[in-house]
């Protein structure tokens, strides 16, 4: 050989400290000639030294990515988590009022005197019953504060063209633990209906007696009667809550009733005649007794739960993520994960 090719092969090792490792490497002095047929070779290092030879530095690139598999660093930081409001449940209340109706003319008793003369009595009773009611919610939201969360970060390895899904592998088997990734929260503002109703119901009794006698004549008439009216009024009112996340939701109780009831009586006396004196019994009007009921309900009564989900309380989940390119095929990972168990 000539010029300063001796032909020795030397091992040696470099750290990167900014990294975190230390990669091995062999040395030989080549005749320029061998020199030029490894030019292309990504693993090698080839400087000229003079006119006839050539120092060639090899890395030792599989013990490189075999030690990149297990070479990581971790550190404690604080963080900002950008979090949405949670919607933990609907609470329904219903307000109700009613009233029920009673009347009833007074009870008494006729006497028909003398050998001629007249009576007449019309008596008649109304009453009113009145139901209504009316849903209300009150949404359980909660507020979760990510100002200043405690998180790890860590810094790995791993090789070029690697997927988000290897990211959380990587990140498990150094944990120990499945590390899942952050949530896409989707809030949704939910509509909700509320349908409340009034109702009424009046009814009447009436009667009506008349009657002539004489010596030589008796006419008499006796009617009855009773009378029903109802009425009913619905109140809709639509309540559209702030946008949140949130799991599944069933909305109980979402329906009620209130009801009332009317009763009502019109009664004719009992007329006690004397002499020529017509006598009659007493009559009485009582219509059946009428009720009014009233509905309220809260739609839809089931909310599915909100893409993304909710904000999780347990476990750890991966929130930020860069890369950079490094060296030897791989790419520098810097990943935030945060046990969320800091949300509960």
């Amino acid at each position: 050989m000539a010029g300063n090719n001796d032909g020795k092969l030397l091992r040696g090792q470099r750290h990167f400290p900014r990294d975190g490792y230390t990669a091995a490497f062999t040395q030989q002095v080549k005749d320029i000639r061998d020199a030029v047929l490894e030019v292309g070779d990504a693993n090698k290092e080839i400087t000229p030294l003079d006119a006839h030879s050539s120092r060639i530095v090899t890395w030792d690139a599989a013990a490189i990515a075999t030690d990149f598999l297990t070479l990581y660093r971790s550190m404690p930081v604080t963080i900002n988590v950008q979090l949405p409001p949670v919607l933990e449940g609907i609470s329904v209340t219903f307000n109700y009022q009613a009233a029920d109706g009673e009347a009833s003319t007074l009870s008494q008793e006729a006497l028909s005197l003398g050998t001629s003369g007249s009576l007449n009595f019309s008596p008649r009773s109304t009453a009113r019953a009145s139901a209504a009611i009316l849903p209300d919610i009150v949404p359980i939201i909660r507020e979760v504060s990510g100002i200043n969360r405690p998180a790890t970060l860590y810094a790995f390895f791993l090789p070029d063209n690697s997927t988000r899904t290897s990211v959380l592998t990587r990140l498990a088997t150094i944990t120990g633990q499945t590390v899942r990734d952050w949530p896409q929260f989707k809030p949704t503002a939910e509509t909700l209906v509320l349908k409340g109703q009034e109702g009424s119901v009046t009814l009447g009794a009436s009667a009506d007696h008349n009657d002539r006698w004489s010596e030589d004549n008796l006419s008499y008439g006796i009617y009855t009667q009773g009378d029903v009216s109802r009425s009913v009024g619905l109140t809709n009112k639509t309540v559209r809550l702030p946008a949140c996340v949130h799991g599944e939701i069933n909305i109980s109780p979402s329906t009620a009733n209130a009801q009332a009831t009317v009763t009502v009586s019109a009664t004719i006396p009992q007329i006690v005649g004397t002499g020529i004196a017509p006598s009659f019994p007493a009559v009485r009007v009582e219509p059946t007794p009428r009720t009014v009921t009233v509905t309220a309900s809260v739609s839809p009564t089931f909310l599915p739960a909100t893409p993304g989900g909710t904000i999780p309380t347990s476990g750890l989940y991966l929130y930020s993520l860069e890369t950079q390119p490094s060296e030897w095929g791989h790419i520098q990972v810097l990943a935030t994960v945060i046990d969320c168990g800091v949300f509960a």
